[in-house]
């Protein structure tokens, strides 16, 4: 077999060694995929070895890649898709005549990307959730699910009042943009940077995503400024290695709610009402059409003007996105897929009924 792809890849150019490489790739791609699916493969990898020294690897790439103000992931991509593209044209007749060759070659690509993807931040999927490690249900009881909303519109609604002086004025945020990326970025969590696709974002309907080459964490810079500060500690929680979407949603949540500033921790509790309340109306939609009508008439404003954001860029293509990153998601361990955003509502609940329990 290899003295085929030898002589077929000498045909075109390539030395010898490179059928090797290309080799290699293509006997890790089953190996790859057994081991992901063996516990045992993981325990050993995850406990002994990744888990303690991802903070180590991860540092070693974001500090050098912290100086750059603009994300060098993006352009990476740029970069890769062209020359991918070049080399497929340019040797097209080849591809054509020697089909195995070009099937060789990106099965030896996908078993690199896939490698490469897990090293750098793919196995971060299989560590315990907080849902399991917390023994937190995820069937939540309803009427616990109220109290929640109740104590989160109250906060929400003290800090609205406390910050507008008038329960009918929406939020005004009184700085811009770059100051929250400053106001949310320390030694611990390192910068986000604009992506270069905001546009296309929009159109998609993502909000932010990290790069798991470089661990750069990109947001949307279209978004309101309600969603954007949620979205940068969503995203900086991706880049110390909490992968699970719901987990990620949490720290965004308790970082944000926990802030010295009054308008970052208004956008977190916000940020969690929005999120029980979609919860609550899934199951009792009345229910939860009473508790909003407790909700100030200027937090209403803040939350429709978010809505009507997203409206304005719904297109028929955006379900696509979706189905893509939730087969993604599923692949990568996360059951639930997409829907594993709103799985932040249990740990949601678990901090506030432990909030509460201590207010008693």
């Amino acid at each position: 077999m290899i003295k085929c792809f030898k002589s077929i890849l000498n045909k075109s150019g390539k030395p010898y060694n490179y059928s090797y490489i290309l080799l290699f790739f293509v006997l890790a791609l089953p190996v790859q995929l057994y081991l992901y699916r063996s516990k045992r493969f993981f325990d050993f990898l995850l406990i002994d070895y990744y888990i303690d020294n991802f903070s180590t690897f991860s540092n070693l790439r974001l500090i050098p890649l912290n100086y750059f103000s603009f994300s060098l992931g993006d352009y990476i991509y740029i970069i890769f898709s062209v020359i991918i593209i070049f080399n497929y044209w340019h040797k097209r007749i080849f591809y054509l005549t020697h089909k195995s060759a070009f099937l060789f070659e990106l099965l030896a690509f996908i078993s690199f990307v896939i490698l490469f993807f897990q090293l750098s931040w793919g196995l971060n999927y299989e560590k315990e959730g907080l849902v399991s490690k917390w023994k937190i249900k995820k069937n939540y009881n309803e009427l616990k699910l109220e109290k929640t909303i109740s104590f989160l519109i109250d906060k929400s609604n003290d800090l609205h009042f406390k910050l507008a002086k008038n329960d009918s004025m929406k939020i005004v945020f009184p700085f811009n943009k770059e100051k929250v990326k400053k106001y949310l970025s320390n030694e611990k969590f390192f910068k986000v940077k604009s992506s270069l696709y905001s546009g296309i974002l929009c159109y998609t309907g993502f909000s932010g995503y990290i790069n798991p080459f470089t661990l750069e964490a990109q947001i949307n810079e279209k978004i309101p400024m309600l969603s954007y500060i949620t979205t940068i500690a969503h995203e900086q929680s991706h880049q110390i290695g909490i992968a699970a979407e719901n987990e990620a949603s949490y720290l965004a949540y308790k970082r944000t709610t926990s802030h010295k500033n009054d308008y970052i921790k208004y956008s977190g509790y916000i940020f969690a009402l929005r999120n029980c309340l979609y919860a609550l109306k899934k199951n009792n939609h009345k229910s939860g059409v009473r508790l909003s009508k407790t909700i100030s008439p200027g937090i209403i404003k803040n939350i429709n003007e978010l809505n009507k954001f997203w409206q304005k860029y719904k297109n028929p293509f955006e379900p696509f996105f979706n189905y893509l990153y939730d087969k993604f998601l599923k692949i990568n361990g996360q059951k639930n897929g997409i829907l594993s955003y709103n799985d932040v509502v249990a740990l949601i609940m678990f901090d506030v009924n432990d909030q509460m329990n201590k207010l008693k």
